[in-house]
């Protein structure tokens, strides 16, 4: 990810939000995952790429 280049990720997670497809943010700023966490209240944020990877494996494990 460029430095400071959030824009690109945010139209992403906003198409992903439209659709009610999953999303969970890897990192990135703390004004930024409380941004998308408000607009939607399944977005999850993850502070590591191990947490990333916890996070989908409990999605895929509920079905």
């Amino acid at each position: 990810m460029h430095s400071g280049s959030w824009a690109p990720v945010s139209a992403e997670a906003a198409h992903a939000i439209k659709a009610g497809r999953p999303l969970i943010l890897l990192g990135g700023p703390p004004l930024w995952r409380d941004f998308f966490c408000l607009l939607d209240s399944t977005v999850q944020c993850a502070a590591d790429a191990q947490a990333g990877c916890a996070l989908i494996e409990a999605r895929l494990m509920a079905g």
